[in-house]
C-alpha cells in the first residue's frame, strides 16, 4: 500500500468518525431481547449532578451494562449483577423497614434508592489473581462504584463521593458454582467535619471541595449467595447455546440467589 493510499484511507476514516453521531454508532448495539427480564439496579451518585451529567443524579444499570463492562456475558458476570441487585434491594428494603436514626446514611429516602459509593463490598476469592471472582467484583464495582485503594479518594460534592478502599476480596467466604459464590454488601453512616475539625452538617459541606472531612461507619451488612451450576437454574441441555443458559439463569434467579443479614458489619468496615 502506498503513502498517498494510506493518507486516503485515514482522511475517509476520520470523515466518517465526524460525521458518525451517537445514535449511530448506538444502533449497532444489539442485545438478547431477554435482557430486561433480569431488571434493573437504580443508585444515586451525587457527582453526576454536581458535574450536570444528571439533574438528580439517578443512574440506572441493566444486563447490557454488565456486558459492557464485562465485553462478554457468562454465568459469572449474570451472577456478579444479580448478586449486586440482590445486595442493593435487600439493603434498601431494610432502610425501609427500619429507618436510620443518622442523619445521613447509604440510603436516601426522598428517592428511595442507595447512593452509589454508599456501599462497600467484601467478594469471594483473592484479589488480582485475573480471576472469575476478580471479573465479577469488576462488575459490582461498576455498578456501585466501589473499588479497592486504586479508587478515587472523594469528589466535590457529599455524601459518599469517595470510592477508594469500599472492595476487598476474601478468600474465606466460598466461591463455588455449585455450593455458592458469596459476596457482602454493606451500608454506612457518614458524619461531617470543617477541615479545622469544627462540626459540620451535610447542608454546610454539599458542593464544596475539600473543604469539609466525611467520615464514614459501616451500618448495616448483607450476605448475597449465587449458585447457578445446576440443571434447575441452568438448563437441561448442556450443549445450549451461552445466550440461552443466560435466559435460564435470570428466570431461575429467585432459586440462584439467597440473601441473609449479617451480624457486626462494623468488623467489616475495619477491615477495609
Amino acid at each position: 500500500m502506498t503513502h498517498k493510499n494510506t493518507l486516503s484511507i485515514l482522511a475517509a476514516a476520520l470523515l466518517y468518525a465526524q460525521s458518525a453521531t451517537a445514535a449511530d454508532l448506538a444502533a449497532g448495539e444489539s442485545y438478547p431481547s431477554y435482557y430486561p427480564d433480569a431488571g434493573r439496579i437504580v443508585v444515586k451518585d451525587v457527582m453526576t449532578r454536581f458535574f450536570n451529567v444528571s439533574d438528580k443524579g439517578i443512574l440506572s444499570y441493566g444486563m447490557e451494562d454488565a456486558a459492557k463492562a464485562a465485553g462478554h456475558v457468562c454465568p459469572a458476570v449474570t451472577g456478579a449483577f444479580l448478586i449486586t441487585q440482590a445486595g442493593v434491594d435487600a439493603l434498601a428494603q431494610s432502610y425501609r423497614e427500619q429507618p436510620s436514626t443518622a442523619e445521613v446514611s447509604s440510603y436516601d429516602p426522598a428517592d428511595d434508592m442507595l447512593y452509589r459509593g454508599g456501599i462497600k463490598i467484601t467478594m469471594s476469592g483473592q484479589a488480582d489473581t485475573g480471576s472469575a471472582a476478580n471479573a465479577m467484583a469488576n462488575v459490582m464495582s461498576y455498578i456501585t462504584g466501589a473499588k479497592d485503594a486504586s479508587g478515587f479518594k472523594g469528589g466535590p460534592d457529599f455524601p459518599f463521593a469517595n470510592r477508594q478502599n469500599l472492595l476487598q476480596h476474601d478468600p474465606n467466604l466460598s466461591f463455588d458454582g455449585k455450593t455458592g459464590i458469596e459476596a457482602i454488601f454493606t451500608s454506612m453512616t457518614a458524619t461531617y467535619s470543617k477541615e479545622d475539625g469544627s462540626p459540620a452538617t451535610l447542608a454546610e459541606c454539599q458542593g464544596t471541595w475539600h473543604q469539609c472531612i466525611e467520615r464514614t461507619s459501616c451500618d448495616r451488612s448483607v450476605k448475597v449467595t449465587y449458585h447457578f451450576k445446576s440443571p434447575e437454574i441452568i438448563g437441561n441441555n448442556p450443549d445450549a447455546r451461552w445466550d440461552e443458559k443466560i435466559h435460564h439463569i435470570i428466570n431461575q434467579r429467585d432459586v440462584a440467589i439467597n440473601v441473609e443479614p449479617v451480624d457486626n458489619p462494623a468488623a467489616l468496615c475495619k477491615s477495609l
